[in-house]
């Protein structure tokens, strides 16, 4: 059985991707949840939750049929959580960050507010 370590390569080509801005993320119905496909092969799709005692991050791909081919969740870094939840949490919290800002077109959405106030 596969470890979360095994996807990281993965994930990490998908946050640069994201940020090269070649992935195109979308919202659902669900306002924390954020979903791409790749070439009508694969799915991913990225939650963000809160909790008492902290954040939890979900990632999940999936195959054209829908079968699961990794879940992985992450939560907020804490004394007691391990090395590996720790990096992975960081690197899922940047793919969420991300994928949320292209979904909600946020930096545009920012820069046409800075030019009406420019304006006022």
């Amino acid at each position: 059985m596969a470890g979360s370590s095994d996807y990281v390569p993965v994930i990490a080509k998908l946050l640069q991707k994201t940020k090269d801005g070649k992935i195109e993320w979308k919202g659902t119905y669900e306002s924390t949840t954020f979903l791409c496909i790749l070439e009508g092969e694969y799915t991913f799709e990225i939650e963000k939750s809160q909790r008492s005692g902290g954040a939890y991050i979900d990632l999940k791909m999936k195959d054209r049929e829908d079968g699961e081919v990794f879940a992985l969740r992450a939560i907020t870094p804490t004394a007691d959580s391990s090395q590996q939840n720790d990096n992975l949490f960081l690197l899922l919290d940047d793919l969420y960050d991300r994928a949320r800002r292209v979904a909600l077109d946020i930096d545009k959405k920012v820069d046409n507010v800075s030019k009406m106030l420019d304006k006022i």
